[in-house]
């Protein structure tokens, strides 16, 4: 609605799933990166990996990303404190 290229529902739901499955895979690859919770209009920070350590930033977000990770089957990334 905004502009952009058109893609197809299913081709963004199939990417989707890919990012998700794929997930904890580039988290560990990462030096550093943050993850953000896009399902609203202003999105979120999640999850913050630097210094070698992961933390969790929005609770809630997080919760809900374990379901959808959990619900994919996929591998969720490893928390340190």
């Amino acid at each position: 609605m905004a502009g952009g290229h058109n893609i197809d529902t299913q081709t963004i739901h199939r990417r989707h799933r890919l990012g998700l499955m794929l997930l904890a895979d580039y988290w560990d690859a990462c030096d550093e990166a943050v993850l953000f919770d896009a399902r609203t209009e202003h999105p979120q920070e999640t999850l913050i990996k630097e210094n070698g350590s992961t933390k969790i930033v929005d609770r809630f977000g997080w919760q809900w990303l374990r379901l959808r990770l959990g619900a994919l089957e996929a591998r969720v990334p490893a928390i340190t404190k």
